[in-house]
């Protein structure tokens, strides 16, 4: 390991994205049936429920502001590795997280960049704490 991370900055830019978008949506809501209300969640798990269970009663009102995880995975294979004069697929991005469903959302097709032929996230390593 040569760099480590916080995700701070990157919740940061989900959060405010995710605002952004809840204007434009507020601003439409007249005009656009699927404009309000809108679900926000950095959970995979509820997003992946959301699309599998619920369908097109909630789909249309999901925020599609990135998480933190995937922002992150998009800064370090970008902006970062351009700082570090490396190409992206050279740079391995790995997050450890304490929630099984990260590894669900790193490998959702969106989250790989066609044009850098590589994913924003390579791996998730999930904590687990023994009580």
């Amino acid at each position: 390991v040569k760099f480590v991370f916080d995700t701070t900055v990157a919740a940061g830019f989900s959060i405010l994205e995710t605002q952004k978008e809840f204007i434009q949506r507020y601003r439409r809501r007249h005009h656009d049936s699927h404009a309000l209300p809108m679900f926000t969640s950095s959970c995979p798990g509820w997003i992946r429920y959301a699309e599998r269970v619920l369908g097109s009663l909630v789909t249309p009102h999901i925020c599609t502001a990135r998480s933190p995880q995937q922002i992150m995975g998009c800064l370090v294979k970008d902006y970062f590795s351009k700082q570090q004069k490396l190409s992206p697929e050279k740079v391995y991005h790995m997050v450890v997280a304490p929630c099984f469903d990260k590894k669900l959302e790193a490998v959702r097709e969106e989250f790989y960049n066609s044009l850098m032929d590589t994913r924003d996230v390579d791996c998730v390593l999930t904590s687990s704490k023994k009580l």
